[in-house]
């Protein structure tokens, strides 16, 4: 009973702190929870699962250069791995059309992720797969519904 009590208490104590730092019943500090946007939809492989990503408003797929800053703001994320200069760079290159990517330059990012489980997550961002990377990539956005070859561009079924 004495063990019930002692872990109500402590749960009452730290939903009423308003510190960042909580202390545990030891009496160490425990931090919060670093808020990461965890995916919540498979990457398309295909163009049609990439419309319907876009279509889908829950798919918390990056829709914006805002959107990748913010994410690129969570201490855990991938984005996070990225300097100032290479996000500058991306972001340069980056264009959205309909709820979704259209162009960007895949270059910068290979260069600051070498590892390639990084580097798909950083796709997997935008809901795009490894399938779908290979099928669209070396082409560029150049105008609506046309995608030219380019060295390095990446160019979605949403160009």
């Amino acid at each position: 009973m004495l063990i019930v009590l002692a872990i109500i208490g402590f749960f009452v104590r730290c939903s009423e702190e308003s510190d960042a730092v909580f202390q545990n019943p030891r009496g160490t500090s425990v931090e919060p929870i670093i808020k990461q946007t965890i995916p919540n939809f498979k990457p398309a492989e295909t163009e049609e699962e990439f419309f319907k990503l876009m279509d889908n408003p829950r798919a918390n797929i990056i829709r914006s250069t805002e959107e990748l800053l913010q994410r690129a703001e969570e201490p855990r994320s991938v984005y996070a791995k990225l300097d100032r200069r290479t996000l500058a760079a991306f972001t340069s290159s980056l264009r959205f059309k309909n709820r979704g990517l259209s162009t960007a330059r895949y270059d910068v990012i290979k260069q600051a992720l070498p590892n390639e489980l990084d580097y798909k997550a950083f796709w997997e961002g935008f809901g795009i797969s490894d399938t779908f990377m290979a099928d669209h990539k070396d082409y560029k956005c150049t105008a609506v519904g046309n995608c030219h070859a380019s060295s390095f561009d990446i160019c979605t079924s949403n160009c």
